[in-house]
């Protein structure tokens, strides 16, 4: 099984549980961005799509903030691929429909707001300064995502302080476990 991590705005560097996970779990895949400082819909979701088509099997994504805003916009460039993907598990996604959301970030202000064509489970924190827990269960209810909430852990980032975040981790296996049965 193919897992690639999408990761967000800024990239996810050392200490966080994105990268723990990646070098931990088999068969894993990064998406590489051109720019982690500037991110463009348009070219995050060809860089997505690069490494979706170097690939063959099964397939799960692993996201975190901005990276699953990207595929998501992915899946509706290509839905014939994203219909593909085995199970989406979405980590502290973003409102980008925020008045604050960052001007540097271009193309994502109008997400889509329509089931997806994948099995998803979408994890959100109660005091994420990026999306609200009400913007968290409106985007999970209108994508299909069964939401969970994990309590007070900001951004769900490195600054969390939560290291491979062992409780993310047991949520992920339950996903897994949940979809491959």
């Amino acid at each position: 099984m193919n897992i690639i991590f999408v990761p967000g705005y800024l990239n996810s560097l050392a200490g966080h549980w994105q990268r723990f996970w990646f070098e931990e779990f088999v068969d894993s895949y990064w998406v590489e961005q051109e720019d982690w400082a500037y991110p463009d819909r348009n070219k995050w979701v060809a860089s997505l799509n690069r490494l979706v088509d170097s690939l063959s099997g099964t397939t799960i994504l692993i996201t975190h903030s901005l990276g699953g805003n990207t595929v998501v916009e992915w899946s509706h460039c290509y839905p014939e691929k994203a219909a593909m993907i085995k199970g989406v598990f979405f980590v502290a996604v973003p409102d980008v429909q925020r008045d604050d959301f960052p001007s540097t970030i271009s193309g994502y202000q109008t997400p889509p707001i329509s089931r997806l064509p994948f099995v998803s489970m979408m994890c959100a924190s109660s005091n994420d300064p990026y999306c609200r827990p009400e913007r968290a269960q409106f985007f999970a209810h209108h994508w299909g995502a069964e939401l969970i909430p994990v309590g007070a852990l900001g951004h769900i980032n490195a600054d969390a302080n939560i290291g491979d975040w062992p409780e993310g981790k047991a949520l992920f296996e339950v996903f897994i476990n949940t979809i491959t049965d």
